[in-house]
């Protein structure tokens, strides 16, 4: 599992390259990466 904190007020951010949203909890993006994978997000402000 990935923690990459955010410094914005956002409440969820977009993986642009499957259109899952992903949810900011507590001013960071919690997420789980297969081997050898990559994601491209963009973070939605409220």
């Amino acid at each position: 599992m990935i923690g990459v904190p955010v410094p914005l007020s956002a409440a969820k951010a977009e993986n642009l390259m499957d259109g899952t949203i992903i949810p900011v909890r507590n001013g960071r993006l919690n997420l789980t990466l297969p081997g050898n994978s990559g994601v491209v997000l963009k973070i939605r402000e409220v």
